[in-house]
């Protein structure tokens, strides 16, 4: 359960793991993300592979560490417009008391889910899936010619 999964991402991280759905954390292994119940995903750093060091920390009888580096593209969007662009796309708050710098949310368009993270007020990091990718992102440049 959600509680063996909890405190070996605690013993792991050397700190308590993001809490609700929407929060990052900064670790050693990289961006953590809570993206929903018992579901995290960890943006690495390139340093290293985290996976084996997650794999024998998160055993099988307490949950699975799916290496999702293939399955994922990172589109970032900055600029002073780009709320607008942003706007057109995804029904979001991206008012900053509704959706802080440093928080995540997860959202979509066009039926195709997308992971924003807020990284400024005017500056955004897109996940979207790998095969979606490139149509995700005519999408967004078609929004921001508008």
């Amino acid at each position: 359960g959600e509680a063996g999964l909890h405190a070996a991402l605690t013993q792991l991280l050397g700190q308590t793991p993001p809490g609700p759905t929407g929060q990052i954390q900064a670790t050693h292994l990289g961006l953590l993300m809570r993206t929903g119940p018992e579901e995290w995903l960890l943006i690495g750093d390139a340093a290293g592979d985290p996976y084996p060091v997650l794999r024998a920390a998160i055993g099988a009888n307490v949950g699975g560490v799916t290496d999702l580096s293939h399955a994922r593209c990172r589109i970032k969007l900055q600029g002073p417009r780009c709320l607008d662009t942003l706007s057109k796309l995804f029904a979001l708050d991206c008012r900053p008391t509704a959706f802080p710098v440093g928080e995540l949310r997860l959202s979509g368009h066009h039926h195709l889910p997308c992971s924003l993270h807020r990284l400024g007020e005017t500056e955004f990091d897109l996940y979207v899936f790998t095969t979606y990718a490139h149509d995700q992102l005519g999408s967004l440049l078609d929004a921001a010619l508008e």
